[in-house]
């Protein structure tokens, strides 16, 4: 059930978390004359890309997909619900979609690093 509901739970997450840069952007522009609110916006962009996609993405493939069947579907079904929120977000950007794409492939990236298995460190003595 956790291979359902933890993309949908981190799209969620995604949206809040991009809407909260959009805020602290506007927020941060203060009288409307500057560029902090953009600087603020892209920054928050850039941590959110940065940071909670990888993290998002390899805590589900290594913790919920750990002996799934169909574990590459699964992240290609992870990697749409993170991709979502951006694209609803700035739907009338018209690079939106570009951007999207981008993020997808991010996610799936980071999703298939997850796959990868880890070696034991455990040391066979004869």
């Amino acid at each position: 059930m956790k291979k359902w509901l933890f993309p949908l739970g981190s799209a969620v997450i995604s949206a809040a978390a991009l809407f909260l840069i959009g805020v602290i952007g506007v927020w941060g522009n203060g009288d409307g004359t500057g560029y902090g609110g953009a600087v603020a916006i892209l920054c928050g962009i850039v941590c959110y890309c940065a940071l909670i996609i990888p993290a998002t993405c390899t805590v589900y493939a290594r913790r919920c997909l750990s002996g799934a069947k169909l574990r590459v579907l699964f992240t290609l079904y992870q990697s749409v619900l993170m991709s979502w929120p951006f694209l609803l977000l700035f739907f009338m950007d018209p690079k939106a979609f570009f951007y999207g794409a981008i993020i997808f492939a991010w996610c799936e990236l980071w999703s298939l690093i997850g796959l990868i298995p880890r070696k034991s460190k455990r040391r066979v003595s004869i």
